[in-house]
């Protein structure tokens, strides 16, 4: 596993999985400034959602 942080950009990756691997993959959020606007957090959280879960965890849910 390789991370690297150069100031606010990461540079990361996950190489495919072969046939009948498992993997868990966790990653965080290093805050060094704890002063983060209600913009810029709305917008931390809907990037990480998009992101991770994709868009499908934008959406409302139907009960």
């Amino acid at each position: 596993t390789v991370v690297i942080f150069n100031g606010d950009k990461l540079w990361h990756a996950v190489t495919p999985l072969g046939e009948g691997e498992e993997r868990a993959v966790l990653t965080l959020e290093y805050v060094t400034n704890q002063e983060m606007g209600s913009i810029k957090r709305l917008y931390s959280n809907l990037k990480d959602a998009f992101g991770y879960f994709g868009l499908k965890a934008l959406l409302p849910r139907r009960p």
